[in-house]
């Protein structure tokens, strides 16, 4: 009778192997598929903005309301009275004082060539006094004696609607 050695532990032979062609290929046309999917994406973002309302006369400008204004020689005024820039904090802090907590807000008209130090600084100051808002004035105010300046009328009343006719 033959002897037969008792072996323990893994055989000498093949080790297992995964195989990574097939993972190779399906990588590959993943991003083939995202290299000329992503030119087509649109890149915009969509804003949907509240419509516009025309209005053809000037608002009322309450007179409690208070403008900061920067000129473009760096002079700043205070509802259109030149004020130095060392006592502007506390002239705000004075008028935003005598308003009620919600009704602290100041707005802001700089000119396109005013000091853009001097800007910051006279908002810095209105945020400083006690201003809880601070509104940004796009577009001046036209004067009222101003050539084409519009006229202030009295609106209109809508008229009402008239009945259909019966046929």
């Amino acid at each position: 009778m033959k002897h037969r050695k008792l072996q323990i532990g893994p055989k000498a032979g093949a080790a297992p192997d995964i195989n990574v062609t097939p993972l190779v290929d399906v990588v590959l046309v993943l991003l083939i598929i995202f290299m000329v999917v992503t030119p087509l994406v649109e890149r915009e973002l969509k804003v949907i903005t509240p419509p516009t309302e025309n209005v053809d006369q000037p608002q009322q400008v309450p007179e409690a309301q208070i403008m900061l204004g920067v000129k473009a020689d760096g002079t700043i005024d205070v509802n259109d009275e030149v004020i130095a820039e060392k006592d502007l904090e506390a002239r705000l802090a004075r008028m935003l004082a005598a308003k009620a907590p919600g009704d602290k807000i100041v707005f802001f008209n700089a000119d396109d060539k005013a000091p853009y130090e001097v800007a910051v600084t006279a908002l810095d100051d209105a945020k400083a006094a006690g201003a809880h808002q601070i509104g940004m004035v796009t577009e001046p105010p036209p004067a009222p004696d101003a050539p084409g300046a519009p006229v202030a009328t009295a609106p209109t009343p809508p008229t009402p609607p008239t009945p259909p006719t019966p046929p």
